[in-house]
This record gives structure tokens, sequence and C-alpha cells, in this order.
């Protein structure tokens, strides 16, 4: 089926789509207002999975944030036919799907919409009825990708950073929750994440407590380690390993996001928490190793990311070595305390505190 702007009704209401993960749900909020913008008469409602709906929570592009949650058996069941529910009672003219998984595929086709948009080459291209086929290549920017499917159903788009809004509640909520674990919000702070979900991707622990050391040492800088549950065993590591103050803080995705919006820089691994803080407009500094940075460099300025072309990076489970699967990973090793810090120094034009 063929698609032009102008066949949506100047109302129009539209779906899109992005299930997960936290990174690639942040890198979709440089979508919105494009599409506003192309349909400033529509309403724009978006589904995404717990916890990523955190992400989107209070964008003025978006109009009502749908909430998915993964749960098996009866309940799953129930959980899923409830939502096909009320996405059909919505009645929407369009649903994007920016996902491209089983389960979105899935959604899109049985939404009830008269346009379902969806990537041509997909393995589940059959369940759009609007297939584009924007240019798979590993050196454009995931963001641009995104801009690219909208750009071939005909909107006009441009160049857009991901954003995530803020309440000033928020903003102030977390401050007083870092004041809990000994951080002061009224003196410079810096977010370090060092949590990772695949031990290869790992950074090791006293590379991290090495900078956070300097960094509060030389130029006064407190260092804060942010977590998810899951996460706690590793910057327990790191934490045991400092020779200054040590600080950590758990928090929720709306947390960090504030948490880090108000701090000097964030240090942490390509990850979700990777984009969040580009999306807040924090500088990042960015540790790659098993995936190339060339999609998925932060969307701010500055930024900087630490990154050893190696022959057999970017890996997969086949090609990584022994020593990956240990948490000792040649590309992380390779990436010295002394470069870290010396370009996290460089980039901010930090001077030492005496």
């Amino acid at each position: 089926m063929k698609f032009k702007p102008e066949y949506l009704p100047e109302k129009a209401r539209i779906l899109l789509i992005r299930l997960k993960s936290i990174g690639d749900v942040t890198l979709n909020t440089a979508v919105f207002p494009l599409i506003k913008e192309n349909f400033p008469g529509c309403t724009l409602d978006y589904l995404a999975m717990v916890p990523c709906d955190q992400i989107v929570s209070h964008d003025p592009n978006i109009n009502q944030v749908l909430k998915f949650s993964k749960s098996s058996g009866w309940k799953g069941a129930v959980q899923w036919l409830d939502l096909i529910k009320r996405i059909r009672k919505a009645r929407y003219h369009m649903v994007i799907d920016m996902h491209g998984g089983p389960r979105s595929a899935m959604i899109a086709s049985m939404s009830g919409a008269k346009y379902k948009v969806g990537l041509a080459r997909s393995r589940r291209a059959r369940f759009y009825n609007v297939r584009v086929d924007p240019i798979f290549d590993h050196s454009v920017l995931a963001v641009e990708f995104q801009s690219k499917m909208l750009e071939l159903l005909g909107l006009q788009t441009r160049c857009q950073s991901p954003k995530i809004h803020l309440l000033e509640k928020e903003l102030q909520d977390i401050r007083e929750k870092m004041r809990l674990v000994g951080i002061n919000p009224e003196e410079p702070f810096a977010v370090i994440h060092p949590g990772v979900e695949s031990v290869h991707n790992q950074w090791q622990p006293e590379k991290f407590a090495e900078v956070a050391d300097v960094m509060q040492s030389k130029f006064k800088i407190q260092a804060l380690f942010d977590f998810a549950p899951s996460e706690a065993p590793q910057v327990r590591q790191v934490l045991e390993l400092m020779k200054t103050p040590a600080r950590a803080i758990q928090t929720t995705l709306r947390e960090f996001a504030a948490m880090t919006k108000q701090a000097e820089f964030l240090l942490t691994h390509n990850s979700g928490p990777m984009h969040m803080g580009a999306a807040v407009g924090t500088p990042v500094f960015a540790l790659f190793g098993p995936v190339s940075p060339d999609r998925w460099t932060p969307q701010v300025n500055p930024n900087l990311v630490f990154y050893k072309r190696l022959e057999c990076s970017p890996c997969n489970v086949s090609s990584r070595k022994e020593e990956c699967f240990q948490g000792n990973s040649e590309c992380k090793r390779l990436i010295l305390t002394d470069e870290v810090i010396d370009g996290i120094v460089k980039t901010l034009e930090l001077v030492p505190v005496s």
C-alpha cells in the first residue's frame, strides 16, 4: 500500500511503537517533534514496555503513553488481550512500528489501523501494509536511521537530538535523595554508572575506582555511583577499591535522568544510561568495547568515546575469547585509566583544586 502524508486527516491518531530497550526508547524521542511538526493537529501516542515508559513520560509531544508489562501464563494472556482491545478502541489511523520485533509487529498487525508501517526488510514485513526500506549501514547513526524511516513516508525531517523532559519536582526530589547518601548537590559532582548486563562489556572495577579517586582528590568533584538493583554487586566491587569517600545510589530511570542532568559529567559503558545522559544534555564519556560506536555515539556535545578498534571488535558470541566471558575482555582492558582521566580533564578543561 502506498502512503502520502496528505492521506491522514487533520486530526489523525497515530501510535508509535518502540517497546524496548532503554537506549533505543531514548533515541526514539528524537522523532516525536518531527511527527508533530508534520501533523500538528494529530494525537500522538506511544507504546513501550515497563520500565522504558518512564523515559517518555511528560514529553510534550506525546499525548498518552501506553504501558506493556511482560508476563507469562494467564496473566500475560489477559494483559495482551487488554492491550490489543485498548489499541483497537483508540481507532488509530496509523501505527508506526519502530521496533521490528515479533511482539511489536503483531501489535501493529492487530491494531485495526488503516496504515501499519514497518521495515520492508524485516522478517516480519508481512505484518505491515506500508513498508519502508531505509538503507541499513553500520556507519549511519541510529537517530538518522529513524529519521530516514519518516522521510520515506513523505515527512519533512531535520537533524534532531533525543531529549528526556523532566519536571522541576523531579530535579528537587533527587537532590534530597543525594544528600541522604552523602553528596552535596550544591557542589560539583559526577555520575558514574559502572554496571553492565553482559560481563564481556565490563571495564575493570579498579579503573572506575581510580577515576573516582582522582576526581575527588584532585578536582574536588564528588563521585556518585549509580546502579540498578541487578548491578549492586558490580558497584560494591568498585566501592571496596576506593581510597576516597565511596558513595552510591540506586535510582529509577526518571531519578537517574534528573540526577545526571545536574551532574558535571557522566562516565559509563555503551549502554542505555549513556543515551539517557546525552538526552538530558550532560557531557558523556563512554566506554565502548564489543560494540562499535559508529551507530551509537552519544548525541550530545561534548562527548568523548573510548574505543579500541581491534580485529575482533565488534564481536559476537562465536568470536569472543575466554577472557571476555571472565570480565577481562581485551577491548576494555586496553582502555587505560590515565587515558580516561586525561580525556575528561581536557574535554571539560578541569583545573586541579589545591
